[in-house]
């Protein structure tokens, strides 16, 4: 019997690597050289900003979360969850999708983008930008090298992006190790199942949201609302 010919991958990040004959793990290495992170300066100031955070979310003051969806038309849903989990309703939404996460940064590191620093971005190491706790969390964000945005962004995959994703996330685990803790001890007093089904239910009795809807907010909270491993 003939064989059918097999197709072949092609991923253009191993193929940029092989033309300019990069190694992999000195890439990678650079990114995690050159990425600044935010207790480069103080952790002191890392830990005051946690706690501050922290108090602001418990406390009824004022706290961000990023948009959910394109347009951010369904933001109520988000903000009336915030509030009937936390009990909260002084939830922001960032205007620009990542101005108070950037300028928390700046003021944790002493540094300014495109001033003192050029070709870098912020960045969210473990994403969920719809959680209170995270979104501004000095500890969930990094300056890392523009170059190294292909190997972080969601529209990337791949083997390259796996293994870079993971040494990252790594070295974040160790730095702040405490500060994880904390937050998964938060997350396992607050979001219980229950409280989010039932939620989801009040929603589709009393605002008629759609069951789909609330099928992808669901989903959203899942991901937005985990806890993060350390093994």
């Amino acid at each position: 019997m003939e064989k059918k010919n097999e197709i072949q991958t092609k991923d253009a990040y191993e193929l940029f690597l092989n033309r300019f004959k990069i190694q992999e793990k000195a890439l990678i290495n650079f990114g995690l050289e050159e990425t600044i992170y935010p207790d480069n300066i103080s952790i002191n100031k890392v830990t005051e900003q946690w706690h501050n955070l922290k108090d602001s979310l418990l406390s009824n003051k004022e706290v961000y979360i990023r948009q959910f969806g394109q347009t951010g038309e369904n933001n109520p849903l988000f903000k009336d969850f915030i509030k009937y989990i936390f009990g909260n309703d002084n939830i922001k939404i960032d205007p620009s999708r990542n101005s108070r996460p950037t300028k928390v940064l700046e003021e944790v590191t002493g540094l300014k983008k495109n001033k003192s620093i050029s070709n870098y971005q912020v960045s969210h190491t473990f994403g969920m930008t719809k959680n209170p706790l995270l979104f501004t969390a000095a500890w969930n964000l990094a300056f890392i090298p523009k170059l190294m945005d292909p190997f972080t962004g969601h529209e990337s995959s791949g083997i390259l992006k796996t293994s870079y994703e993971q040494e990252y996330q790594k070295v974040i685990k160790r730095k702040f190790k405490v500060f994880i803790q904390e937050y998964n001890r938060i997350i396992d007093e607050f979001i219980v199942s229950e409280k989010i089904e039932e939620f989801i239910n009040l929603q589709i009795k009393s605002n008629n949201y759609p069951e789909k809807l609330m099928g992808k907010f669901r989903k959203e909270v899942s991901i937005n609302f985990a806890k993060i491993p350390l093994d």
